[in-house]
């Protein structure tokens, strides 16, 4: 899959699932939205108490904050807002940046991709060549269509388990819009820090 993108993309290679039972197929996937569910309900407490730890730990880091876990950046990203440190354009693409990284550690995703990766040598594809998505079987298809829908899930739990109901509600409803703003957001980090470019 092509994950460098983070927002909504049919990716470069094909995933394969194993056959399963139909009934059990249906109850996994109870099982596992039931998972993403509470994830997203449960949400972090304790907001200041958690931000000022944080920000102890960069400051015992020289100021790094990618010393941090991820979901405690998003807490800093969240905090910077609240204090009027960044455009919100800005701190949306770098939630974004965060929710994405953290989605792609999640299990499932990761065998889709190395299912997807080996499909993707079998057809004769190179590195750096995608799938044409005109020229891709139904099969194959279905096969992006579910590695994209967990994807899309995965962050959807994430933020609202991070309290950006606001973020996570424009993903399900306009995923065209939350592009935007992300987009947004990137060129206003560009022009900030031209030399990351």
């Amino acid at each position: 899959m092509k994950t460098k993108a983070k927002t909504r993309q049919a990716g470069r290679r094909a995933i394969q699932k194993k056959p399963a039972r139909k009934g059990w197929i249906d109850l996994l996937k109870v099982a596992d939205q039931t998972a993403l569910n509470l994830y997203a309900a449960e949400g972090l407490t304790n907001f200041q108490e958690r931000a000022d730890a944080c920000i102890d730990r960069i400051r015992a880091n020289d100021g790094d904050i990618r010393a941090l876990p991820l979901e405690d950046q998003i807490l800093i990203a969240q905090f910077i807002r609240d204090r009027g440190g960044m455009s919100a354009d800005e701190i949306f693409a770098h939630i974004d940046t965060f929710v994405h990284d953290i989605a792609l550690q999640d299990a499932k995703l990761k065998r889709l991709t190395e299912i997807s990766e080996a499909k993707h040598k079998e057809a004769g594809y190179g590195e750096d060549e995608s799938w044409p998505e005109d020229q891709r079987p139904a099969d194959i298809q279905k096969l992006f269509d579910e590695y994209w829908e967990r994807y899309d899930q995965l962050k959807v739990a994430i933020l609202r388990h991070h309290g950006e109901d606001k973020m996570a509600d424009l993903l399900v409803n306009d995923p065209d819009a939350y592009a935007a703003r992300v987009e947004a957001g990137e060129r206003i980090c560009d022009e900030r820090h031209p030399e990351k470019q």
